[in-house]
C-alpha cells in the first residue's frame, strides 16, 4: 500500500488581524513600539497628545468636588461669611476667565502663523473652558448660599452631581483613550509607524495592524480530480519558496462548498493551519501544500490519472 497524497499551490493568510485606529483626534507624541516587535493584548503602542483631556477632567473634578460642597452648604445652610467668600471666589473667577480667553485669542493668531506649537494652542484653550466653567459652579454656589434651602435645590443639586459625576467617568475615558493600545496579542505592521511622530491622527485613523503570530492559516487550490481524497482533520505537509528545505505541519480545517475557476481547470479552496512557532512565514507567501490521503496499491497511486480517464472520460464515450 502507498499512501496518495493530493498537492495544490497555497498561500499564507493572516491567522488574525486588527487595526490600532485612534480613537480621539490629536498629534502623535511618542511611539512605543516598532514594526515587527510582537505586543501583548492592551499593551501601549503610541500616545497622542492630551492637554485638552488632562484639562477636562481637571474641570470635572472641580466641578463636582464645588457641587459636593454646594449640597454640604444647602443641607446645613450658610453662614454670613461663608457667602462673602463665595462672592469673592466668583469675583476671582471673573477675573481668571477674562484673562484666560484673551490669552486663547492671543495665542490663535500665533498659531495660525506658526508662532507656537499645537499644544501649546491646545493647553491654553483647555485652560480658557476650566476657567470658564469655574467661574460658572462659583456664580451657582453664590446662588444656591444665598437662598434658602428648598427640596427642590436639593434634589436638583444632587441632580447636578449625578451629571458631574458622569461627565467626569467621561472625560477620564477619553484622556484613557490618548494612549493606543494592542487590541489583540501579535506581531505590528505599519509602513509607516517609525515617522508617526508629530503626524496629526483624526479620530477613526489607522496607526498600525496587529496580526497573530503561531499558528498561521493557509489557503490551498486543490484540483477538483484530488478533492475527494481531502477530509478535514487530515494532516498535511507544506514548503514555501521561501523556504524550499523546511516543511510545515499543518492540518485541514475547512473545504469550501463550492469549485472556482483557475488557470489550469476547477480548483476548490482548501484550508488549512500551519504551525510556525518561529515567526518564519509571513502573509502572502506561497509554495506548494500536500494532504494525506487513503493508501491504496501503489500502482493505482501512480496510474491515477490513467484511471480517472477511463473511469469518467472513456466512460462518457460509451453509448
Amino acid at each position: 500500500p502507498y499512501r496518495y497524497e493530493p498537492s495544490g499551490d497555497f498561500e499564507v493568510l493572516p491567522s488574525a488581524r486588527a487595526d490600532v485606529r485612534a480613537l480621539v483626534a490629536g498629534d502623535v507624541r511618542e511611539v512605543l513600539v516598532s514594526e515587527g516587535e510582537t505586543v501583548e493584548k492592551g499593551q501601549a503602542l503610541a500616545r497622542v497628545s492630551d492637554a485638552e483631556s488632562r484639562a477636562k477632567v481637571a474641570a470635572s473634578e472641580a466641578s463636582l468636588a464645588q457641587l459636593k460642597a454646594d449640597l454640604a452648604l444647602l443641607e446645613k445652610g450658610a453662614k454670613t461669611e461663608e457667602i462673602e467668600v463665595a462672592k469673592g471666589r466668583v469675583a476671582t473667577l471673573e477675573r481668571r476667565a477674562r484673562f484666560s480667553r484673551a490669552t486663547e485669542s492671543r495665542l490663535i493668531k500665533a498659531y495660525k502663523e506658526g508662532g507656537i506649537s499645537v499644544d501649546e494652542y491646545e493647553r491654553a484653550r483647555g485652560t480658557a473652558e476650566v476657567d470658564e466653567q469655574l467661574l460658572e459652579e462659583a456664580r451657582r454656589s453664590l446662588a444656591l448660599i444665598e437662598s434658602p434651602a428648598r427640596g427642590e435645590m436639593l434634589d436638583a443639586t444632587r441632580a447636578e452631581m449625578a451629571r458631574a459625576e458622569a461627565l467626569l467617568v467621561f472625560h477620564k475615558e477619553q484622556l484613557e483613550q490618548t494612549t493606543l493600545r494592542a487590541p489583540i496579542s501579535g506581531r505590528v505592521l505599519s509602513d509607516s509607524l517609525q515617522f508617526a511622530v508629530g503626524s496629526f491622527l483624526e479620530r477613526g485613523a489607522v496607526l498600525a495592524q496587529i496580526e497573530q503570530t503561531g499558528n498561521r492559516l493557509a489557503e490551498v487550490k486543490m484540483p477538483e480530480s484530488a478533492i475527494g481524497e481531502v477530509r478535514e482533520g487530515a494532516a498535511a505537509r507544506a514548503r514555501a519558496w521561501a523556504y524550499p528545505g523546511t516543511s510545515f505541519d499543518g492540518e485541514v480545517i475547512a473545504i469550501a462548498p463550492a469549485a472556482d475557476t483557475a488557470t489550469y481547470g476547477q480548483v476548490v479552496r482548501v484550508q488549512l493551519t500551519i504551525s510556525d512557532p518561529e515567526g518564519r512565514l509571513k502573509s502572502g507567501m506561497t509554495g506548494s501544500a500536500k494532504i494525506e490521503g487513503g493508501r491504496y496499491p501503489a500502482v493505482y497511486v501512480f496510474t491515477r490519472a490513467m484511471w480517472r480517464f477511463f473511469m469518467v472520460e472513456v466512460w462518457s464515450w460509451l453509448p
